[in-house]
């Protein structure tokens, strides 16, 4: 595999974390709770939001890498990537949704 995959595999990894669902909460949140890890840091009345700072440090670290390895054969590479992690964000919900619908279909 070349260092451009590890990059986007890097990039999808953060914005699987910061991705909302349709019970209006991050993805995760929800592999923290699975994982029995406690997805807030907190001290008195200010906390760190674990999946939220390693998301957004997988998500730089994938668009810098990406950009980088990328650039010289796709020169708009970096508007593609802001492009698709929008979209990204933005379906995530009704993608999580629509499965759960179908998945609550198929068991009647």
């Amino acid at each position: 595999m070349s260092k451009g995959a590890y990059y986007l595999i890097t990039l999808s990894l953060g914005l699987l974390l910061l991705a909302n669902h349709h019970l209006g909460y991050s993805i995760g949140d929800s592999i923290f709770k699975m994982l029995g890890i406690p997805s807030k840091l907190q001290k008195g009345n200010t906390g760190f939001h674990m999946p939220v700072i390693i998301g957004w440090i997988l998500i730089i670290t994938g668009f810098i890498g990406a950009k980088n390895y990328y650039r010289p054969t796709s020169p708009q590479i970096l508007s593609r990537l802001v492009l698709g992690c929008i979209v990204f964000l933005l379906l995530s919900p009704y993608v999580s949704e629509a499965h759960v619908l179908t998945e609550i279909q198929c068991s009647r």
